[in-house]
């Protein structure tokens, strides 16, 4: 417990005050040894080359290029106002091509971003200005690498995605970009279980993938390169306490979402939003949250205050050095993790 706390306690003198994750917080709620061995031992499993692109470099690359589009488009117009006009033909009847010369930009940006994670891959954690800094030599990047199999499919699968997500966009415009891979978190205090006068203070969040401003709300939006899994009638005590993946999306979703409801400078109504751009080609495809069946379109007046209090008590958990870290009783969450051979789920 005392190394737990010294990663994450921003109260400890001599602490690495390091930011709580709602990845690691999902973790938990998923399988509490996971957490254990993955945020506190710090045990890492590294994925197999052999086995192509893993789901999460697939993630970034398409994070990566559309956050690197967007910088794009803003700097070439000269404003941050996106305009159904800057990125498409309307054909009338809601339909929009893609224009060329967005196409032509698109693969380029797509090119650098597969080069940053797969074929000459940069391990920083702020990838954006190593980016910026490939993007001139773009054309070069395209000629040099050679895709094949899974690594041509995922390129395919991509492009058709940041195709869709743009014409979605199109659909939707004008709006304003606010910022992507922002970064947002809030402190929560604890009570300290050794009787401490001073609580435990946990900073949670991290980066949103996008904010901007459209239609008279401020949108939290997370992007999923994944399968698309609706889920009806969710619960908010389903979303701290469920392992499944969709779950884990609101927990994360609510957690940005609740770091921006608590800026002062914040005024707008706060809407989180679950983008799947294998959706998006869908015109009726509504990406946003719903809770018992209701739209969130003002999560600080409808979800806030109930949430933090479920996080909070979450966080207490965690922070219990009387509560154990034991493996989960949900097979299901043992599927896909790779360190089920260290705790004994998996026998090969």
């Amino acid at each position: 417990m005392d190394c737990l706390r010294r990663r994450y306690d921003q109260n400890m003198p001599d602490g690495k005050h390091i930011m709580l994750s709602p990845s690691a917080i999902n973790a938990y709620i998923s399988c509490p040894m996971q957490f254990y061995l993955d945020k506190v031992l710090r045990i890492r499993q590294e994925d197999n080359p052999e086995e192509g692109l893993p789901n999460n470099t697939i993630g970034t690359i398409f994070h990566d290029s559309a956050e690197l589009f967007y910088d794009w488009l803003q700097k070439k117009f000269g404003t941050d106002i996106i305009t159904a006009d800057m990125l498409c033909e309307e054909k009338g009847e809601g339909n929009f091509a893609v224009r060329d010369m967005i196409q032509r930009q698109l693969q380029l940006i797509l090119h650098v971003a597969f080069d940053v994670s797969w074929f000459n891959p940069f391990d920083e954690y702020d990838r954006m200005p190593e980016l910026l800094r490939r993007l001139p030599k773009a054309k070069k990047i395209a000629a040099t690498n050679e895709y094949r199999g899974t690594v041509l499919i995922a390129h395919d699968v991509l492009l058709r995605y940041l195709l869709e997500l743009i014409r979605y966009d199109a659909r939707h415009a004008p709006f304003r970009i606010i910022g992507s891979e922002v970064e947002r978190y809030l402190e929560i205090e604890i009570p300290d279980p050794s009787g401490s006068e001073e609580n435990i203070k946990i900073q949670v969040g991290g980066r949103v993938d996008r904010i901007d401003e459209m239609e008279g709300r401020l949108r939290i939006v997370d992007y999923k390169t994944g399968s698309f899994k609706p889920k009806e009638n969710v619960k908010m005590e389903h979303v701290m306490s469920s392992s499944e993946s969709i779950m884990r999306y609101y927990c994360q979703l609510f957690i940005y979402s609740l770091a921006e409801a608590q800026k002062k400078e914040t005024t707008m109504p706060i809407q989180p939003i679950l983008f799947y751009p294998i959706k998006a080609a869908d015109p009726k495809y509504d990406p946003s949250l719903k809770v018992e069946n209701q739209d969130i379109h003002d999560f600080a007046t409808q979800h806030s205050e109930e949430f933090r209090e479920r996080l909070q008590n979450t966080l207490a958990e965690i922070f219990d050095p009387e509560k154990p870290f034991v493996c989960t009783g949900n097979e299901n969450s043992c599927k896909y993790c790779k360190l089920g051979m260290i705790c004994g789920k998996k026998n090969s």
